[in-house]
C-alpha cells in the first residue's frame, strides 16, 4: 500500500520567525568570536613572541601592524556582545516571553566605534603583510606554521584577517530581519513595538559607521583578484595603472608561498601539526 504523505509544517508565525532571528545572531556571534579568538591565539601571539625573540626578520611593531586592534574586538565580543545575547535567550526561555536583545544590540552598536580604524587601514595591513611575506622568508614560513596547526580550521592567515570586514555588513543584514519580524510580531503583541525600535535603532548607527569607511577596503579586494589573474596571465600591454606596483605584488606572492625557511625559536614555540 502506498505510504501517506507527511503533512506539511505548519508555518512559522511571526513570533517564532523574530526568535528565529535573534538566534541567528546569537549563533553567528559564536561563530565570529571563535574566528576571532583563533587569530589571536593561533596567529597573533606566537608570531609577536616569535618576533621578540631572537632570528626573527621581522620586529613585534611590524606584526601587530598587520592584526591592528583585532585583539580588542576578541576582548569586547567575547566578554559583551556574546554574553549579553546568551542572557536575553536564558531571559525569554524563563519568562516564556519573546527574546529581548535590546542590551545586546546597544553593546554592539557602541562597539561599532572600534571597526573604523580596523576597516580603513585593512588594505594597508594587507600589503604589510604581502610585503613582510616577499621580503622576511622567515616571517612567510612562520605564517605558513600557523597555518598548518589544526586550530587554524584549514584557513590562511589573509582569509582570517577579512572576517571583521565581513562581520560589520552582515550585523546590519541581520538586525534588518531582527526589526523586521519584529514589526511584523507586533501586530499580535504591542510588546514587539519596543524590539523593532531597538533593532532599527541599531541598524541605524551600523549604518552610519558602514557609510563613513574607507573605499581601501573595496580596493583591496579588487587588487587582490587583480593580483590573482596576473599572476598567471601577465600582459603588461594591456594593463593600466602602476603596473610596476601591480607586478611587484604579484611576484611578491609567489615568494611568499614558495618561502621554506624558518627561524628555530618559532619551531619551537608552534607545536607539530598532527597528521
Amino acid at each position: 500500500a502506498p505510504v501517506p504523505a507527511a503533512p506539511a509544517p505548519a508555518p512559522l508565525s511571526a513570533a517564532e520567525l523574530h526568535r528565529k532571528a535573534v538566534d541567528e545572531l546569537r549563533d553567528t556571534e559564536r561563530g565570529y568570536v571563535e574566528d576571532l579568538a583563533c587569530i589571536v591565539d593561533v596567529f597573533l601571539q606566537p608570531l609577536v613572541a616569535w618576533a621578540a625573540g631572537d632570528g626573527a626578520d621581522a620586529t613585534v611593531d611590524e606584526v601587530r601592524e598587520i592584526f591592528g586592534g583585532v585583539s580588542a574586538l576578541r576582548l569586547l565580543h567575547e566578554t559583551q556582545g556574546l554574553p549579553a545575547l546568551d542572557a536575553a535567550r536564558r531571559r525569554a526561555a524563563a519568562a516564556g516571553g519573546p527574546p529581548r536583545p535590546d542590551a545586546a544590540l546597544a553593546k554592539l552598536a557602541a562597539a561599532l566605534a572600534l571597526y573604523g580604524p580596523l576597516l580603513k587601514g585593512f588594505a594597508a595591513a594587507r600589503a604589510k603583510l604581502a610585503a613582510l611575506g616577499a621580503s622576511r622568508p622567515h616571517f612567510a614560513t612562520a605564517v605558513r606554521l600557523c597555518e598548518l596547526q589544526r586550530a587554524s580550521k584549514g584557513l590562511r592567515l589573509p582569509a582570517l584577517l577579512i572576517k571583521p570586514v565581513q562581520r560589520v555588513p552582515r550585523y546590519l543584514l541581520l538586525l534588518r530581519d531582527i526589526g523586521k519580524r519584529a514589526a511584523a510580531a507586533a501586530a499580535d503583541d504591542a510588546a514587539y513595538d519596543a524590539l523593532a525600535a531597538d533593532a532599527l535603532a541599531a541598524g541605524a548607527k551600523l549604518k552610519a559607521v558602514l557609510d563613513g569607511l574607507d573605499r581601501g577596503v573595496d580596493d583591496a579586494l579588487r587588487r587582490r583578484r587583480a593580483c590573482a589573474l596576473a599572476a598567471t596571465r601577465w600582459d603588461p600591454g594591456q594593463q593600466k595603472g602602476d603596473s610596476t606596483s601591480l607586478q611587484r605584488e604579484c611576484s611578491a606572492r609567489a615568494r611568499s608561498e614558495n618561502s621554506t625557511h624558518a627561524s628555530r625559536p618559532f619551531r619551537e614555540m608552534i607545536a607539530r601539526p598532527k597528521i
